[in-house]
């Protein structure tokens, strides 16, 4: 028994899966933010497991914020891939902090660390890693789960569920057959275990582009090469954690395209800095680009993207240095949100800039931005047939609601109520926190047999004993200041803050004692220094990157060993340096400025533990060899840019852009209020469309059908396209097969379900038998013949008439249509090649079996099994063939 039930409210939806009304799973809780996620409340407590697909807001928006307004969900098991895990946490802390439900704002309702706390609870897989699931939730099901790539964003996944070996589903919400620049495409064509699916789950999206991926990619970099050329600012919203690395690394890579590259958004480069980590769930392309030291530098290391905030470039926009070259812009909305820095930047930017939107993915329906492309869709002609891609118009659109945010530092009384909301507020979660650790510690002990009284009763005893001597230590201490200021002339209020400071200061010194460390056991820099790292080994070759370690050869001459200083030069910079703007700025002038904040240009986004996992690097060789060409390397290929002169040393009025542009996402960092504020504006720019969305094409969902033969194929609601016209594309498809008699161009035996939002799908059970019985003398008169299984089989033609409920009668046809049927008769049944050979033998001929499983009749023929259980016969025409082919002709049924 399988139910599906795609639920959601506007343009954010999820999905609910239940297996033999015992399991219910969601999959993909996603949240645009600005939909109410009230439909989720009906299914929260019936949720026993949890599946992530994707990393983008629209599959894992709500994921975080669900587990936080319903601890209940925290106990159960979610299961993703790991850089669905780390990228789908930038994408909900960019979601969240532009909502004001996350960071240093006041309203805020989710603390950074309770976010870090519930992806850090994920359960991550590898590719096609299936995990056997015998009871979930405490109910007893048979279940697997196996993620396969699915070619749409890095670790998003396409899902296998299987159940008892009667359910077969399989759950591709996105999934991608191309080859992008950095990803593998979504193997579902020749992937043995996706065959024969009972259900098989697919969106209604499709790419209706008539070119090839990497025709797209040029037409995009051609078309980003020539507005820059006319001076234009380029536009590009992207999911930053999605699609933003198919855009970002042919532009990284393009040597015409020296544009400085801004990102406006709140979690700054920790995007590129995770995938960094992720190399091997890329393609071979990229590993090879790792490979060349000039490239992966240009690309990982020294990369061009810089961090600006938006007040900055609300104060710079106008000067000169500013203005003197077009820049590139990425904004993280596909939705054109209110308060997001998409729509600030076309409320402010507007009559002050000079820019040109290009959409690479169609938007939401739903949203403000879909209104945007329909008049592209409108100015181009486009057609379904005929997109026009890379086409542009002006597009000029009066009187468009728009909503911005203002952000102010909260000072004084307000400040001191926020930090005191925010301070009680982590008081009440940690208590709760505990209860909840205690709670599920007796649940445990209690399940493993243990006595609960006993162990808790000697933790009392010695949690008494403790309190005991601190209480005593502390009348001590009171009875002996007290004597001690007995003869001061302090008030009595005095006299009760000196005795409560001497108390504080003896306890906190007591506790210095007991935990003081041991110096002996603490490591010095020297011990450290010593510690193995990695080495640089990409510019070795193939013998010395298996074995790197190899021995130093010295030169000597008349007076000893001949030494380099740059051999002892210890570099401090990481392995992996994605910088700041200000960082970026300071390397480019030889000024390292170790003191200006966060060098990484990240967002704090992961814990102290993850940020000390970075990989080191050899300090000899390779890291010398980068660091003596970065100046001048870097000079000629950005040099001139946002008003460099040439020198090393920019304007003036750009001074400012180079600041740490990095915000806080801890609520206590320089709290702000936020205010909104609604405009009206005319949006005057250029605007192109190029579907570099990562989805499959129209051709390829129909060839799916041939291919993996699933049962029933569900088509899921619209998110920014059109199940209506899916559907009538795939019945129209459908009829010409069957009416051409071409059932191999289609698989007419598929049925297409459109699934509409809140309403349940009842698949019912996949095995139903039925139980048809023959009238005595109807069996009787018929001719039966039985095929090598044991089984009868026999044939007649006739009409079935209803007389009453459950009574009817089958009237046969007349002579002529049996003569018809007589001609066109045909054979079944299933020849064993085992059994082929022994006829054969019986009949004196000689039968080889070969190691592919084809039989050599007498040297001259070849018998084996084709597709489909078909038998081919190879060899000359003669009578062999056709004594061969009657004794298989025998072995049939014939009806």
């Amino acid at each position: 028994m399988f139910e599906f039930t795609a639920i959601g409210d506007g343009s954010s939806q999820a999905k609910i899966l239940s297996l033999d009304n015992t399991i219910t799973i969601l999959a993909d809780p996603g949240w645009n933010g600005t939909d109410s996620l009230e439909f989720y409340a009906p299914y929260v407590n019936s949720i026993d497991m949890i599946i992530l697909s994707q990393t983008t807001t629209s599959f894992i928006g709500a994921y975080a914020y669900l587990l936080h307004q319903h601890p209940q969900l925290r106990h159960i098991p979610t299961y993703s891939t790991l850089p669905v895990t780390k990228l789908g946490r930038v994408s909900v802390c960019e979601l969240y902090r532009s909502l004001g439900l996350l960071g240093p704002v006041d309203g805020n309702s989710i603390e950074f660390n309770d976010v870090l706390r519930y992806f850090n609870s994920i359960k991550c897989l590898n590719y096609s890693q299936t995990i056997h699931l015998p009871h979930v939730n405490n109910k007893l099901i048979n279940l697997s789960l196996t993620p396969y790539n699915s070619g749409y964003t890095i670790g998003g996944s396409i899902w296998l569920l299987e159940n008892n070996i009667n359910e077969k589903i399989v759950y591709a919400p996105i999934w991608n057959h191309s080859k992008d620049e950095f990803l593998n495409n979504c193997k579902i064509f020749n992937n043995s275990d996706l065959v024969r699916p009972t259900t098989f789950i697919t969106n209604c999206e499709f790419v209706s582009s008539k070119y090839s991926h990497s025709t797209r990619v040029q037409t995009f970099m051609q078309l980003i090469e020539k507005t820059l050329y006319s001076g234009t600012n380029v536009l590009l919203p992207t999911t930053l954690a999605g699609r933003f690395f198919e855009l970002i690394i042919p532009i990284l890579l393009n040597n015409k395209i020296s544009a400085s590259i801004y990102m406006l958004n709140f979690t700054g480069l920790e995007n590129l800095k995770i995938l960094s980590n992720f190399l091997e769930w890329m393609n071979q392309s990229i590993i090879k680009l790792w490979e060349n030291e000039n490239q992966s530098e240009i690309l990982f290391e020294r990369n061009r993207i810089q961090l600006i905030k938006f007040e900055d470039l609300d104060s710079l926009v106008n000067t000169s240095e500013f203005q003197r070259k077009p820049k590139i812009f990425f904004v993280e909305e596909m939705n054109l949100m209110d308060g997001s820095f998409f729509s600030q930047f076309l409320i402010d930017m507007n009559s002050r800039l000079s820019y040109s939107m290009i959409l690479t993915e169609k938007p939401n329906l739903n949203s403000k931005l879909h209104q945007f492309y329909k008049i592209w869709r409108q100015g181009v002609d486009a057609t379904e047939a005929d997109p026009k891609e890379g086409s542009h118009i002006v597009l000029e659109i009066p009187d468009v609601r728009l909503a911005s945010v203002k952000e102010e530092l909260l000072r004084g009384k307000e400040l001191a109520a926020y930090l005191k909301k925010i301070g009680e507020r982590k008081e009440l979660e940690l208590k709760l926190e505990k209860e909840e650790m205690e709670k599920r510690r007796l649940e445990e002990m209690l399940e493993a047999g243990v006595k609960v009284e006993t162990d808790t009763e000697d933790e009392e005893d010695e949690e008494d004993a403790d309190a005991e001597k601190v209480l005593a230590n502390i009348d001590q201490n009171i009875k002996a200041d007290e004597s001690a200021l007995s003869g001061n002339t302090l008030t009595k209020k005095d006299s009760q803050t000196a005795v409560g400071v001497e108390i504080t200061a003896n306890i906190i010194k007591t506790a210095e004692i007991k935990f003081q460390l041991d110096d002996s056991k603490r490591l010095k820099m020297d011990e450290i220094l010593m510690l193995p790292r990695d080495f640089d080994v990409r510019s070795l070759k193939h013998k010395n990157r298996v074995f790197p370690f190899v021995n130093n050869r010295y030169n000597a001459d008349d007076y000893g060993v001949v030494v380099k200083h740059e051999d002892f030069q210890i570099y401090d910079d990481d392995r992996f340096p994605i910088l700041g703007a200000d960082a970026t700025n300071a390397h480019e002038n030889g000024n390292d400025n170790k003191g200006s904040g966060d060098e990484s240009g990240g967002s704090g986004m992961e814990s102290d533990e993850e940020q000390g996992r970075g990989k080191k690097r050899n300090r000899r060789g390779g890291d010398r060899r980068r660091r003596k060409r970065r100046g001048g390397n870097r000079n000629r290929r950005n040099g001139g840019n946002d008003g460099n002169d040439g020198s090393g040393r920019r304007g003036k009025e750009e001074n400012a852009l180079y600041q740490p542009a990095v915000y806080s996402l801890e609520s206590t960092v320089d709290p702000v209020v936020r205010e909104k504020t609604t405009s009206r504006v005319t949006v005057r720019c250029g605007i192109s469309f190029i579907d570099l969305g990562g989805n499959h094409d129209l051709r390829s969902l129909k060839f799916t059908a041939k291919q993996i033969k699933p049962r029933k194929v569900i088509i899921l609601p619209g998110v920014s396209g059109n199940a209506d016209d899916l559907m009538l594309e795939l019945s129209e498809d459908t009829k010409q097969s069957i009416l051409s008699g071409n059932d191999h161009s289609a698989n007419i035996d598929v049925e297409y379900i459109k699934s509409k939002m809140n309403q349940k799908i009842d698949l019912g059970d996949v095995i139903t038998s039925y139980e048809l019985l023959l009238d005595e003398k109807l069996a009787s008169s018929l001719h039966w013949q039985t095929l090598n299984d044991g089984y009868s089989v026999s044939s007649v033609g006739g009409v079935v008439e209803k007389l009453k409920d459950w009574e009817f009668k089958l009237t046969e046809l007349g002579s002529t249509a049996s003569s018809t049927m007589a001609v066109s008769s045909t054979k079944i049944g299933d020849v064993k090649l085992a059994q082929l050979r022994r006829a054969l033998a019986t009949k004196k001929h000689r039968v080889e079996l070969m190691g592919d499983g084809r039989l050599v009749v007498d040297e001259e023929l070849v018998v084996g099994k084709a597709s489909e259980g078909n038998l081919s016969i190879e060899g000359g025409l003669g009578g062999l063939f056709y004594e061969v082919k009657d004794l298989i002709e025998n072995m049939l049924a014939t009806i």
